[in-house]
């Protein structure tokens, strides 16, 4: 049981990182095109101010979301090993 902890912990922690940066990563696209597109040349200005909230919401969010998962994932596996030892 150890090791399925262990690798659905891992598992759910992969994927908050990989959706976090690809929020961060398109968000940063629209609003760097948004930009050039108004002012007709590439600029660092406060369009990271509203990226960088969106990252810290999105990984927060995305904790909170696979904490659950991971509990349900949990009770499930413990569920069907104790169905199996009844058998």
């Amino acid at each position: 049981m150890m090791k399925k902890q262990v690798i659905l912990y891992i598992l759910a922690r992969a994927v908050q990182v990989i959706v976090t940066a690809l929020a961060c990563n398109i968000t940063a696209m629209l609003f760097m095109d948004a930009a050039y597109q108004e002012r007709g040349y590439i600029a660092v200005g406060g369009e990271w101010i509203v990226i960088a909230g969106l990252t810290v919401t999105v990984w927060y969010l995305m904790g909170l979301l696979l904490r659950e998962w991971y509990k349900g994932t949990l009770a499930m596996l413990r569920l069907r090993e104790e169905h199996n030892d009844g058998r």
